[in-house]
């Protein structure tokens, strides 16, 4: 009996991979998977970016990381995932795993896909706004205005913990998820 072929772009995979980690972070079911299915993203796009001759954010970041950092910077950066990968090297092994860390990875992800393919999806653009609403500080300029907006949005508060300020990215999220027609109006 044959298998049905389905063909599929990089452009599939990549959204395919970024909508599921924003589902498994924002629902909580596993930052785990989230941080895995983020990170091959990046790999996707990657090589996309690269042959339209654009730089990726990774990419511009590097640049602005002293030489002999690099391969330091790198392995701090791609840890967990590393773990993920090839948890199979020492069976006796852990790892310090930071669910938030994979809110960076995802916002990444979510900015190379823009830069490969000139748009983003509701999705995207939701946790894109909770991100730039939990770290203001990170932005410039007219992103950092955006910010104030955004942390109105999703009424988090100065102190507010990880967890509380997903709760109101999570309702968003879900009513997206439940009524898409009223999201695609605006």
């Amino acid at each position: 009996m044959p298998f049905e072929i389905v063909k599929i772009t990089k452009r599939v995979v990549a959204r395919q991979e970024i909508e599921a980690s924003i589902d498994l972070f924002l629902t909580r079911s596993s930052f785990i998977a989230a941080n895995v299915l983020a990170w091959a993203a990046v790999d996707v796009l990657r090589s996309t970016i690269e042959a339209q001759g654009k730089p990726t954010l990774r990419s511009i970041v590097e640049k602005t990381i002293r030489p002999d950092k690099i391969d330091f910077w790198r392995k701090i950066e791609r840890a967990s995932y590393t773990y993920s990968k090839h948890a199979d090297r020492d069976p006796e092994d852990d790892h310090d795993f930071h669910p938030e860390a994979v809110s960076f990875v995802l916002f990444t992800a979510i900015a190379d896909y823009g830069t490969a393919y000139s748009q983003s999806t509701i999705v995207m653009n939701i946790f894109r706004a909770w991100m730039m609403a939990m770290y203001p500080d990170l932005f410039l300029g007219p992103v950092k205005i955006q910010s104030a907006a955004f942390r109105n949005l999703f009424s988090i508060k100065e102190g507010s913990t990880f967890e509380e300020s997903l709760k109101p990215a999570t309702n968003l999220y879900r009513a997206c998820q439940e009524r898409p027609a009223e999201f695609l109006k605006s």
